[in-house]
């Protein structure tokens, strides 16, 4: 299963109604086999999520609550193992080393039923360290903007939703907005989240020959102060080169 979902903004509604569909794929993933509801005698499901952002960003924070809650309507007794990699803020080779050391001391002697990733940079890991952290564990995916290509022997553990952004109806309404409208500047950064929405402005770009489509640089601070003047930018959020970037005007 590797579904593709239209998000023009991340509603509640919206993300849980995702995510049973998601429980329905990792319930035929666990069991082929009708799977019996848990009694007060059976062990609990663990269920290891893993998060590519950190606690209090909203969209990690909502796709936790959404899966907890349908995943307990689904089986009953679940116990949640969540982690979060707070890619936003430090990203590196040797961060991530560190984290698939952590990881395995935490899950030492856990009996994982599966696992949850949410975006880009948590579904990487987690097939990164497929081997030493989640043999054999099925994997639900959700939010992934660039999918890599699973190895064939993965492919039947490893279901889920690719995020496609509603880029060409935006235009559309740029247009009708600004029908004088001529280019239109783009700021994406390196980041697998940043790399995914470039390709898909990129083929939606393809069906407006009229307008030219501008690509600023990847460090976003520079990019948006070249356009607007008079912006301070700190509310917390990083870009691939790890500078605080989200923003607010100053009249």
């Amino acid at each position: 299963m590797n579904c593709r979902t239209r998000f023009p903004f991340p509603d509640s509604e919206r993300v849980r109604r995702c995510w049973v569909a998601l429980a329905l794929g990792l319930l035929a993933l666990l069991a082929a086999p009708a799977l019996p509801a848990l009694t007060a005698e059976e062990p609990s499901k663990h269920i290891l999520i893993v998060n590519s952002y950190h606690k209090e960003f909203p969209w990690t924070d909502m796709q936790v609550r959404a899966a907890t809650r349908t995943l307990r309507e689904a089986y009953g007794e679940v116990e949640f193992h969540v982690e979060y990699l707070d890619t936003k803020r430090i990203f590196s080779d040797e961060y991530l080393e560190a984290l698939a050391t952590t990881f395995g001391m935490k899950s030492r002697g856990v009996r994982l039923d599966g696992v949850i990733t949410t975006d880009d940079n948590a579904l990487n890991f987690v097939l990164a360290n497929r081997a030493s952290l989640t043999p054999g564990v099925p994997v639900i995916f959700c939010g992934i903007n660039e999918p890599a290509p699973l190895p064939e022997e993965e492919k039947p553990f490893v279901a889920g939703y690719v995020e496609v952004l509603d880029i060409r109806d935006n235009i559309e309404l740029i247009l009708r907005l600004h029908p004088g409208t001529r280019t239109i500047a783009v700021v994406v950064d390196r980041t697998p989240t940043g790399r995914g929405q470039k390709k898909e402005i990129a083929a939606a770009a393809r069906e407006f020959p009229g307008l030219h489509f501008e690509f600023l640089p990847d460090r976003i601070e520079q990019a948006i102060q070249g356009l607007v003047g008079h912006i301070r930018f700190d509310l917390g959020h990083r870009d691939a080169a790890h500078e605080r970037i989200l923003f607010e005007l100053v009249h």
